[in-house]
């Protein structure tokens, strides 16, 4: 069951809701009142280690292409507003379906570990 644990306009909000919450999910807009998603993720990366959060990025960008290549290593998905509660739906999905891949992955090492034992 997905529980929405917080949110925030502000980049200090966001910052102390993430860090206090640590949520498998985040939806964040790549502006945000006070800085920018980069600023945001870079300083939750030195509190929290952020590779097990997954996220996705909501854009207005005109460059649209760029902007995915520049994080394509990091989220899970972008949106591109203006988009659709369907959108939303299938970007969730698809976070859901990295997790469901990780944790299969994370089984088979720790399976192989034993075997190798």
């Amino acid at each position: 069951m997905e529980t929405v644990v917080g949110m925030a306009g502000k980049m200090e909000e966001a910052f102390e809701g993430i860090s206090r919450s640590w949520p498998d999910l985040l939806i964040s807009d790549i502006n945000i009142i006070g800085g920018r998603c980069y600023e945001l993720l870079a300083r939750l990366n030195e509190v929290i280690q952020l590779a097990g959060m997954r996220i996705v990025f909501m854009t207005l960008f005109h460059d649209f292409d760029r902007v995915r290549e520049e994080f394509a290593h990091a989220p899970v998905d972008f949106l591109k507003k203006p988009f659709t509660a369907k959108d939303l739906q299938r970007a969730v999905e698809k976070v859901a379906q990295v997790q469901v891949t990780l944790q299969t992955h994370r089984q088979v090492e720790r399976l192989l570990e034993m075997l190798l034992s």
